[in-house]
């Protein structure tokens, strides 16, 4: 987690980017103390959690996978 809270930022997160890549981590920008505070707040929240608990839900039947299906191309929603 980074707060970035200076506007000349690019040479500093180019280089912190690319720690976080060679170390295979994962970078997660905040632009206010605020937001980083959320960000803290749902880590926690989730900490113990497996995948199961953010990821979407969707029913066994034909028509739930169908409209699944469909409405992941991007013209068509879940209306039409």
């Amino acid at each position: 987690l980074c707060l970035v809270d200076n506007d000349d930022h690019r040479e500093a997160m180019h280089a912190i980017n690319l720690a976080a890549i060679r170390s295979e981590c994962t970078l997660i920008l905040a632009h206010s103390s605020r937001e980083a505070a959320r960000f803290l707040e749902c880590f926690k929240a989730y900490e113990h959690n497996n995948g199961a608990a953010i990821k979407e839900k969707i029913d066994k039947d034909h028509i739930s996978k169908l409209t699944d299906i469909l409405t992941t191309i991007k013209p068509l929603n879940k209306t039409d």
